[in-house]
């Protein structure tokens, strides 16, 4: 999907029926991450996002914790690490972090 092809969806916009299911894979999962300008919002928070997925590889990452926009940033860093990343052959992407973050943005979308 090119860039200026694709929608981009503001958090005060984002609906439940926007967000891929939690067991959704990459091809559901990678177009909502990019609804969200992560350049935009987050352009070098490189901290937040190592921290997030370090603790959620280290079994102790509370997602729960964190707001919508930190999600979704984290999401939109995980999809372009993962495009990046495609010809390296020792890259695997995490989808198991990509559907917990898709999972903690539902849960936050349904307390509202």
């Amino acid at each position: 999907m090119d860039r200026k092809d694709r929608r981009l969806i503001q958090n005060e916009e984002l609906r439940l029926s926007d967000v891929p299911a939690e067991n959704a894979d990459i091809y559901a999962i990678s177009p909502f991450a990019l609804s969200f300008d992560g350049y935009a919002r987050y352009p070098a928070n490189y901290s937040l996002f190592a921290e997030t997925r370090r603790a959620f590889e280290a079994g102790c990452a509370n997602l729960n914790g964190l707001g919508l926009t930190d999600l979704r940033s984290c999401l939109f860093h995980e999809q372009r690490i993962q495009k990046w990343s495609m010809d390296n052959p020792d890259y695997k992407p995490d989808l198991r972090y990509m559907r917990a973050l898709v999972s903690a943005i539902r849960a936050i979308l349904v307390r509202q």
